[in-house]
């Protein structure tokens, strides 16, 4: 929820707002239990439209706008006391998910990832992203590589995921589906859905953005799931691992 209060009428804050959580209830009738919002303020030469704003937005009126008309009338939102977070990949270790077999993960300790890891991917954002992260809730977003010629072995998880192919390009298996996967190729596995691929470059790493989410049909601990190999006495070995399921779980040998 978000909140106004008037500020000084000084020369610069004239008709400014600061919007805090205390205060929309008095103003737009609206309650809220929400702490740490940041402050808002309608810049100079705008005044907070009270009847278009509400509990998820809020809408400065130009002053000098004399426009009646509330559809066509020169609107701006407000600015916030925040400052943006940037940060580059390579501020971040270098990570690889500990549930897979070592000789796909490499031999670094607690989930870093070493020059024999057959992925690598970087903490962006998700809940507890330690510094410099971002710390946030219900989603979890990575930057990944896939080593040249290598397989991200099949396996799934409880937690709904897409992919946005940055560069390169693999074949991927997805559910019962296999196509050619290139820059620009946007996947999303729901929930459980089994999913690997390869690389086909043998000198190039398949570059993507990953993002897992939670909506509030999931468990509120969703995210704290990693991935699991489909097929895990397959998976013990590499000259046996496939990028895609395979039934039964455990073949006879």
């Amino acid at each position: 929820m978000l909140a106004l209060k008037t500020v000084s009428q000084s020369p610069l804050l004239r008709n400014a707002l600061l919007l805090t959580p205390a205060v929309l209830l008095a103003l737009i009738g609206v309650s809220h239990a929400q702490h740490n919002v940041p402050i808002l303020t309608c810049p100079e030469g705008t005044t907070v439209d009270r009847e278009e704003s509400n509990s998820t937005r809020i809408i400065c009126d130009v002053d000098s706008d004399d426009n009646p008309d509330p559809a066509t009338d020169l609107d701006v939102y407000p600015y916030p006391d925040t400052e943006p977070h940037i940060i580059h990949e390579t501020d971040l270790p270098p990570l690889v998910n500990r549930n897979y077999p070592e000789w796909y993960r490499g031999q670094g300790p607690d989930g870093l990832a070493d020059e024999n890891a057959h992925h690598i991917y970087y903490f962006l954002l998700g809940p507890g992203a330690p510094a410099p992260g971002y710390d946030t809730e219900n989603l979890f977003c990575s930057s990944f590589y896939l080593m040249p010629g290598k397989t991200y072995l099949a396996h799934n998880h409880p937690a709904r995921e897409l992919y946005y192919v940055i560069s390169g390009e693999a074949t991927w298996y997805a559910g019962d589906e296999t196509f050619d996967a290139r820059s620009g190729h946007f996947i999303v596995h729901p929930p459980y859905v089994s999913h690997g691929f390869t690389n086909t470059s043998r000198t190039e790493s398949l570059r993507a953005f990953g993002c897992w989410w939670r909506t509030d049909e999931d468990p509120e601990d969703v995210l704290n799931f990693g991935g699991i190999p489909t097929n895990p006495c397959l998976a013990r070995e590499e000259d046996t691992s496939t990028g895609y399921r395979v039934e039964p779980v455990c073949p006879a040998e």
